[in-house]
């Protein structure tokens, strides 16, 4: 019996140490970093499409998403008055594609369309009838249209038939008539607008039907952007054309409830919105404000006694019936409101959906419903939107003490209001120490690291300074970097801080204020130019520049993709190192990223060999620049791969971050190599485009996403990986740290500096000790040999971070 249990005990601790070991393989998900970022399970993961109000109250949401609040869903759900799932909707498994619209229905049923085969186990051509609890209502016969690319824009008529558009293919769209049975109406036939792309439709009360779009008609000689009228029977109404302009697309249509109708359409300087009589004659009594003029709206709708709504990018407005602002309309505007106008509710009240800030300052979940003033309506909140991690995209950039600097499209972290730039603690939750104006908007993403924990921010062409609580400095004021003739060149493309807190600034720029630079400059630490720096080896016509600090070698590695040579190495004072090499555009054109690996190697990833046309290259150079091999040498049109990020790790190995791998048969964007240039497949790869930086022996990986394989998280995390991963970080002074086992403590040495503090980790990324204020060239730890495997980070008196892994 006893060796019976024996054999359990040893079996069930067999199989949780594989359990542990499978779950930190390198690359996956650290869940110890932000353990509280739920990903898309705590919202709406997806896109909204429509939003109608059931009689009883209920909201019913259409679109493509797969979770709401912790439930899987399949892009169509049923909410509670309250925001509340209901979890009574008997939608099953939903559609297998996109839902575009939704009609509730005189009798209380739904009438959905999209790009769908099946709704619940049903089959259905991307038109479906549902019972008013969500099932499916086989007793509506559809299944005779078929559409390839799916069904939009459906329109209940007084009679109970369904007018809607479907495409016929990519570029043609064909209105058609549905019997309440579902049958398509032979009575109905368009042949005119076959080959028009349908933007709008609306009914008027005699039955007549407007159609707008971008028209391919002989009458017009040209395609061109129109309204039509049609007759009840599908023949053209020839009383009304009106032709908006030969070259502008997509109109929005709304029909007002006395026969005028709206028309929003793309001009060459903005959108243009015209109100029509009922004959089709402009109606000049409708004339928008002249802050409108030259803008685009990407919505035009119509709700509450004809008063249209609009949106503008991020913003919400409504206008009177003659077009002027309704003051009464007041929708708060809190950096970037994601919002878009989804539906109304049966008191006239809005349903938004995007990422925005509430009223009351609590972060939403992707939805909210707003009084008629535009104030939010806080009886339609569950309590339980915020959204934790970041709530918009991310790069992120290590300090030397762990904790990271993250800017980006956020509005908040965690919960918390944070405008684009925060701070995190080592363990990705929120650093409230560092907490930049709210109300600054100009702020930018953080382009460098600074010393004394401060950071540089670039926005427009312009740098900043922030303190270490995340103030302005205002000892720090630069000038515009621009370009004199290419306004679209006036930016930044690379900076470098040097030692003594210059700072060196690569970009495709010609002037600085008022003075012409290269593109190549230094900065003095209050911000203005250092004329002793050398910014003529590059001139002023490179469309893009690169730098990479070598601290060890006290040079800065410049790429170009202007130049006569895609890399350079240069001093401080910008004078062109003669020991080192050239890499001509003969071996490579193009560069996209670079890298130096441990040995002082450098990898480039780019394009082009200068003689038998585009080749996507990966290529290693020796430390002098000459050639060392080409990794990977692939045809450009078969493997059309940007790499955004190259980072190499001590052991030889890197990673890269591109779009997908050079080789066409690797489909993957992240990923681990050997030295060779092949994947290490002991490493978990992943998709995503952003950024990837070095935490210690961990990966912080950041970009736009709510998930990263499988887990939950909103864009940034922590990778799991074994074994060092960044060097220490050089410096002028020498050092080495030795930390091993001597009998029952854990013994750390530094030759060259003191130590100022040694905290000790274990596996799962639980801090274990904390010795601050050691201030000696060695300590001993006790009480933490518990754990075999141990991550001690040495914080030495210059701040520098010595990371070690210690087995035994």
């Amino acid at each position: 019996m006893k060796n019976k249990i024996t054999y359990a005990l040893v079996s069930l601790l067999m199989l949780f140490s594989i359990t542990i070991c499978f779950a930190q393989q390198d690359g996956s998900v650290d869940m110890t970093f932000n353990p509280d970022d739920l990903g898309w399970s705590n919202r709406l993961s997806g896109r909204v499409n429509e939003i109608i109000e059931q009689s009883d109250g209920k909201v019913i949401i259409v679109g493509l998403f797969s979770q709401y609040l912790g439930n899987t869903v399949h892009n169509i759900i049923r909410l509670n008055n309250d925001e509340t799932f209901d979890g009574t909707f008997n939608s099953g498994t939903g559609t297998n594609g996109v839902v575009n619209n939704i009609l509730r229905l005189p009798d209380g049923k739904l009438f959905i369309v999209g790009a769908f085969t099946s709704y619940n186990g049903f089959a259905c051509n991307g038109i479906a009838r549902l019972n008013e609890d969500g099932s499916f209502d086989d007793t509506f016969n559809a299944t005779n249209l078929v559409s390839n690319r799916g069904v939009l824009n459906p329109v209940l008529l007084p009679d109970g038939k369904i007018l809607l558009v479907y495409y016929i293919d990519y570029y043609r769209h064909k209105l058609v008539r549905l019997n309440t049975d579902g049958i398509v109406d032979i009575n109905f036939d368009i042949d005119s607008v076959n080959n028009t792309l349908i933007s709008g439709i609306a009914v008027q009360s005699d039955g007549k039907v407007l159609v707008a779009g971008l028209f391919y008609l002989e009458s017009f000689n040209n395609s061109a952007a129109a309204v039509i009228r049609y007759n009840s029977d599908g023949s053209q109404d020839t009383s009304l054309v009106v032709n908006l302009s030969q070259y502008l697309n997509n109109p929005y249509l709304v029909l007002q409830e006395d026969g005028k109708f709206v028309v929003c359409y793309t001009g060459e300087n903005g959108s243009i919105i015209s109100r029509y009589n009922v004959d089709g004659s402009q109606d000049d009594t409708f004339q928008i404000p002249d802050d409108l003029q030259n803008v685009y709206f990407t919505d035009l709708r119509s709700y509450n006694s004809g008063k249209l709504y609009i949106q503008i990018g991020a913003k919400l407005k409504r206008l009177n019936s003659d077009g002027s602002h309704d003051v009464d309309f007041n929708v708060p505007n809190t950096g970037e409101l994601t919002c878009a106008i989804r539906g109304v509710s049966q008191s006239g009240k809005i349903y938004v959906n995007g990422n925005y800030v509430k009223l009351n300052g609590v972060l939403d979940n992707g939805l909210a419903r707003l009084n008629i003033d535009g104030s939010s309506d806080d009886t339609f909140y569950t309590g339980a939107g915020a959204v934790t991690g970041a709530d918009g995209g991310v790069g992120a950039l290590v300090q030397d003490d762990n904790k990271i600097i993250i800017s980006g499209t956020f509005q908040s972290y965690n919960g918390v209001l944070r405008n684009n730039i925060a701070r995190l603690n080592e363990d990705g939750t929120l650093d409230p120490g560092f907490a930049p104006d709210q109300n600054i908007e100009d702020l930018g993403k953080v382009v460098s690291l600074y010393p004394g924990g401060k950071v540089l921010v670039e926005y427009d062409g312009r740098i900043k300074r922030l303190n270490s609580d995340g103030s302005i400095d205002a000892t720090f004021t630069a000038q515009q970097f621009s370009h004199d003739s290419r306004p679209e060149l006036s930016r930044i493309s690379a900076v470098v801080v040097l030692p003594d807190g210059k700072i060196i600034v690569g970009g495709p720029f010609n002037r600085y204020g008022n003075i012409s630079i290269g593109g190549v400059v230094r900065l003095n630490a209050n911000g203005s130019v250092d004329n002793d720096f050398d910014s003529s080896l590059f001139g002023n016509d490179n469309p893009q520049v690169y730098l990479l600090h070598l601290p060890q070698e006290q040079r800065v590695l410049v790429g170009t993709t202007g130049a006569s040579s895609i890399l350079y190495k240069i001093d401080y004072n910008g004078n062109e190192d003669a020991t080192f090499n050239h890499v001509p555009r003969a071996t490579m054109f193009w560069l996209d990223s670079f890298a130096v690996e441990a040995d002082g190697k450098i990898i480039v990833a780019g394009y082009g060999d200068g003689q038998s046309g585009y080749r996507q290259r990966l290529v290693r150079f020796n430390a002098n620049g000459t050639l060392n091999t080409i990794l990977v040498d692939v045809d450009y049109y078969t493997s059309s791969t940007f790499v955004y990020q190259i980072l190499t790790a001590p052991d030889g190995k890197f990673y890269q971050l591109s779009t997908t791998y050079l080789q066409p048969t690797q489909n993957v964007s992240f990923a681990r190599f050997n030295n060779d240039g092949t994947i290490d497949n002991t490493f978990i790869s992943g998709s995503g485009f952003g950024n990837i930086a070095f935490q210690g022996n961990s990966i912080i990986f950041s970009g736009s996403f709510s998930s990263y394989n499988g887990v939950g998280k909103n864009n940034i995390i922590r990778l799991n990986t074994s074994g060092l991963m960044s060097s220490p970080k050089q410096t002028a002074k020498a050092q080495t740290v030795f930390a091993y086992k001597n009998n029952d403590a854990l013994q750390v040495e530094s030759v060259g500096q003191a130590i100022k503090e040694v905290k000790v980790y274990d596996m799962a990324g639980r801090l274990l000790s904390d010795t601050k204020n050691v201030n000696a060239l060695s300590t001993t730890v006790t009480d933490v040999l518990h754990s075999r495997i141990l991550i001690v980070n040495v914080k030495l008196e210059d701040d520098t971070v010595v990371s070690k892994k210690i087995y035994y």
